[in-house]
């Protein structure tokens, strides 16, 4: 799992606050400065596409471990570097928050719709391991968080 952040003892209701403060953190990052030029933000829009990209596949797997019975992930939940996208040619910062503000929202919507007993559901992970339905959550927010942090350190 990441690291950094240590999520292990984040509760579901943690992890929805941190979900739905995530598009403003990432959005405040994006404001251009008046003695600035909008280029200055090409490592940041990458960062938050990255982290809205990222969401959609944990959030998937959070949905896939509570609904279904043997469900099976992809290994990108584990393998960072199996989460690889195809490369978009110019990701603006509207549609990278745009994009990040929807997975975010969905899967925190969701997250505050399971029960006690589905943060225990398992998934097993393609190409070896098992995670719960909470612990891709928490993955979920910690990389996002790990984003986060590399946004705020890429920002002039």
């Amino acid at each position: 799992m990441s690291g950094g952040l240590d999520v292990s003892h984040l509760t579901p209701q943690d992890a929805v606050a941190a979900l739905r403060s995530f598009p403003r953190r990432f959005g405040a990052l994006l404001e251009v400065r008046d003695d600035e030029d909008e280029s200055v933000l090409g490592p940041v829009i990458q960062h938050v596409d990255q982290a809205g990209r990222d969401l959609a596949v944990l959030g998937a797997a959070v949905d896939a471990a509570v609904v279904h019975d043997d469900a099976v992930v992809h290994a990108a939940v584990l393998d960072k570097g199996a989460r690889t996208y195809p490369d978009v040619a110019e990701v603006d910062a509207e549609a990278a928050i745009d994009l990040l503000r929807l997975e975010a929202d969905a899967l925190a919507a969701r997250a505050e719709h399971v029960s006690a007993e589905q943060w225990g559901r398992k998934a097993k992970v393609a190409g070896g391991g098992e995670l719960s339905a909470l612990d891709l959550l928490r993955e979920a927010v910690s990389t996002t968080s790990a984003h986060l942090r590399a946004a705020e350190k890429a920002r002039p």
